[in-house]
């Protein structure tokens, strides 16, 4: 198991970087097949690896759901308007 957390979301959402203790991980959304929620982590399941890979996160069942609608493109990138709505 990876102890990481998730970085960020890079490149117009499509990779998620995983920044571990002892390693980092990159991990293309477009290569994901599957996300399971365990109870102090995600699995993920790539295309390119043929084990997956796990990653403890804190609230992993919000972690599995935000994975997943990423990598099926459900969340999009807000573009800012240039505008500032603050008065």
């Amino acid at each position: 198991m990876i102890l990481a957390k998730v970085v960020a979301v890079v490149g117009a959402m499509k990779r998620l970087i995983f920044d571990g203790a002892h390693e980092n991980r990159n991990v293309q959304l477009s290569q994901v097949l599957s996300v399971s929620a365990w109870a102090d982590a995600i699995e993920v399941s790539t295309q390119r690896r043929a084990k997956s890979q796990v990653y403890r996160v804190a609230n992993p069942f919000i972690w599995r759901a935000f994975v997943e609608a990423l990598a099926e493109g459900r969340i999009t990138r807000r573009q800012s308007s240039g505008t500032d709505d603050q008065s």
